[in-house]
């Protein structure tokens, strides 16, 4: 109760001071003091409407970004379409390009890659010497294996030799790696659910429209055939012929049923048939001269 009487009488202390030294102020010090408090209020005035003009000038500027920011992805996506429809065309094309056979599903329902793997094992457990070739002989009993294991009949010695020809496509008189891959992923599509495009896709990885070297020897590999560089570029060569280091699908389609040709060709021959032209020799172990360079 003191302290608040005592705070009161301090306060009406004050305000008598206040007043004393306002009448004791010149009327120069009272308009120095009001222009003060004016310029003050101007300041106050001016820094409100720059922040209020800076807000403004901010929300025009954000509102414009957002505006070009829409078209530039509107525009974007405009020319994102665009491409895909080219490389739509492109592809087309592609397939379209130098048209080989039709193309028909398989009429197994093995998977694909299963086939393969199994035929990858047939030739290099056939190839004891491991010179990725295969003679008569050798080539006979992988057959003959294969054949016991799927259950299919085994040819006689006339079948054999007619159907090693058939692998043989520069009468070298051995099967090298080349041909045998060409052969095993023409019966593996034969005998499993696909077609030539569903395996050219796949191994066309990165959907260019065509299958390099790399893509081509990863694919191999996945499929069981551990080849060298040296052997997939063979291998490579053999399917595209006109070298260009772009597999083409049309290319494959036709590499794939080279051999059926050549089998047309050899009608008669075989169990009753007439006699073809002679064999050739039967491989030697270590035979490589026959083969062209591969192609670094």
């Amino acid at each position: 109760m003191r302290e608040a009487r005592r705070e009161a009488i301090d306060n009406s202390e004050l305000a008598v001071t206040w007043q004393a030294k306002a009448e004791e102020m010149t009327d120069e010090e009272r308009v120095g003091r009001r222009a003060q408090e004016l310029l003050a209020q101007q300041q106050a005035r001016e820094e409100e409407a720059t922040e209020s003009r800076l807000a403004q000038l901010l929300a025009e500027q954000r509102a414009q970004l957002h505006m070009e920011a829409a078209e530039m992805r509107d525009a974007l996506e405009r020319k994102v379409a665009a491409l895909r429809q080219e490389l739509e065309e492109a592809r087309a094309s592609i397939a379209k390009r130098r048209p080989g056979p039709s193309d028909s599903d398989g009429r197994g329902k093995d998977a694909f890659s299963r086939n393969m793997q199994a035929r990858a094992d047939d030739f290099f457990t056939a190839d004891a010497d491991g010179s990725h070739e295969l003679g008569l002989d050798e080539f006979s009993a992988m057959v003959h294996t294969a054949h016991k294991r799927e259950g299919k009949p085994i040819p006689n010695a006339a079948g054999m030799e007619a159907l090693f020809k058939e692998l043989d496509l520069d009468s070298s008189g051995s099967v090298d790696l080349s041909e045998y891959v060409q052969w095993a992923l023409r019966e593996a599509l034969q005998t499993s659910r696909g077609r030539i495009l569903d395996l050219f896709k796949s191994m066309d990885t990165d959907s260019s429209g065509y299958i390099d070297r790399s893509e081509f020897g990863t694919a191999l590999q996945s499929m069981g055939f551990k080849c060298g560089k040296s052997d997939v570029n063979k291998i490579y060569s053999d399917l595209d012929p006109d070298g260009s280091g772009m597999l083409e699908y049309s290319e494959l389609n036709a590499s794939l049923r080279r051999s059926l040709s050549k089998k047309q060709g050899m009608a008669g021959t075989g169990a009753g048939g007439a006699a073809g032209p002679a064999p050739a020799a039967p491989k030697t172990s270590g035979k490589r001269s026959n083969r062209p360079p591969s192609i670094k």
